[in-house]
């Protein structure tokens, strides 16, 4: 076969094929003759039909058939000798096709970049740590013991005070007009646990059984309703009944009994335990955000203009998921437009660093194990608890499925090896300030 291989650029190259009938007759000849063996074509014994009526019938589909198993051999043979990295599956322009004649061939490839040099060591990142206090340990198992309160009714008279939960009816509206999910009836809520938004229970202190109280508020601007977000709003409260609370006697058989723990100090270990792991993860996902950031705009290539459109899609199809329920999401096309540059520019970050990684990954060899697959299967079956064999059985099933999760604990390895190549500035601070910052984290 005549085969010439153009490059185009760095990103993408041309391979042409020209295949002539010599390439590919004998392999169609002879699957004819096995054709000709079990052919059942009407009017013909089996085995008895002859060799042109075969041919007539078949020739064709199987010419196109054997000329592209012999181009994708081909191709995949000038991929493994020339190294190419290919980014997508290559598209293949048959520029002339005839029974019987030559075929012409192109296949365009888009290839993946090539990446910089990066020496761990040059790279400076912080990074912020939760110092657990006794305070932070109490405060969590009181939250706990929450669960295990004796609520009691007060008489109509008692007035409600924060820690204390009242039941209650109500009825909210946004400029007069009721909106979905806004109203309740027998609703326990527990004054002072900040589960509805900004000063809804404050208004509630000091309020008893019987009382009808006209509620305030306004929705915060990040809310998950963009009808709402923002809006001041106004609940019709009547106010049922008020209960208080009281704790148990919190001793080593209590704590034996509901947490399997011998003792108090049991308790704080493993509430600290569960406490500092929580922040670490919250840290972990600051300190990935930085460091892809960091990676995006020290490291900058051209990327592969199909991988960016395949990545957009898969983006911009979650917001039109989103306008099928909220279609005044976008107030013009202008607004709209906008939206989805900023999609394409998270698009190219996420491709730049997926690229920057794989090569990090590729050479420091960093494999997840057998038993690193195991447990992160074993992850997802606890969220599906009973379906644990039909989840094994479409990860036997599902080459691909494994691959993104290999691809996942491939990426979460990878991160841990740069965070513990880098200049990284640890800095231990309070849950309280921690919480501030994971806040604005969130907000952006």
């Amino acid at each position: 076969m005549n085969i010439t291989k153009e490059q185009i650029d760095e990103l993408n190259a041309v391979v042409k094929v020209a295949v002539t009938k010599a390439d590919y007759q004998d392999r169609v000849d002879k699957i004819l003759k096995d054709y000709k063996k079990q052919a059942n074509i009407p009017g013909f014994r089996k085995g008895q039909v002859p060799v042109k009526v075969v041919i007539d019938k078949y020739g064709k589909s199987l010419m196109a058939e054997e000329s592209d198993k012999l181009v994708s051999e081909q191709i995949r043979k000038i991929v493994k000798d020339n190294d190419l990295k290919i980014a997508l599956q290559p598209k293949v322009d048959v520029k002339t096709f005839e029974e019987g004649k030559d075929l012409s061939i192109s296949a365009t490839f888009e290839i993946f970049p090539e990446v910089p040099e990066i020496d761990l060591k040059k790279i400076k990142l912080s990074t912020k740590e939760a110092k657990i206090s006794a305070e932070d340990i109490q405060k969590n198992i009181d939250t706990i013991l929450g669960h295990f309160k004796k609520w009691t009714k007060k008489e109509d008279s008692y007035k409600a005070k924060n820690g204390d939960a009242v039941n209650i009816d109500y009825e909210g509206s946004v400029d007069g007009e009721l909106f979905d999910g806004g109203a309740a009836k027998g609703h326990q809520l527990e004054l002072g646990t900040n589960s509805f938004i900004d000063t809804f229970e404050e208004q509630l202190v000091g309020k008893k059984a019987g009382d009808d109280v006209k509620v305030k508020v306004k929705f915060p601007k990040e809310y998950h309703s963009d009808k709402l977000a923002g809006k001041k709003a106004e609940f019709k409260v009547k106010v049922n009944d008020v209960s208080t609370s009281e704790l148990p006697e919190v001793d080593d058989k209590f704590i034996t009994e509901n947490f399997g723990l011998e003792s108090k100090e049991k308790l704080n270990e493993e509430t600290e335990k569960q406490i500092k792991g929580n922040y670490d993860n919250l840290s972990r996902e600051m300190f990935k955000k930085d460091l892809f950031d960091y990676l995006n705009k020290k490291y900058s290539f051209d990327l592969p203009e199909g991988l960016i459109e395949e990545q957009l899609t898969k983006l911009w199809s979650q917001v039109e998921q989103e306008l099928t329920t909220n279609p005044d999401k976008f107030k013009n096309d202008k607004e709209k437009n906008k939206a989805k540059e900023e999609k394409k520019k998270e698009a190219c970050k996420m491709i730049r660093c997926g690229i920057i990684l794989n090569e990090i990954a590729n050479k420091n060899k960093i494999e997840p194990s057998s038993a690193d697959i195991d447990k992160e299967l074993q992850k997802v079956m606890q969220q599906y608890p009973g379906q644990e064999k039909a989840i094994i059985e479409y990860y036997q099933k599902n080459p691909d499925a494994i691959q993104q999760l290999k691809g996942a604990l491939i990426e979460e390895k990878t991160v841990d090896f740069i965070k513990n190549g880098v200049n990284l500035d640890k800095k231990e601070i309070s849950t309280k300030e921690f919480d501030k910052i994971w806040k604005k984290f969130n907000e952006k």
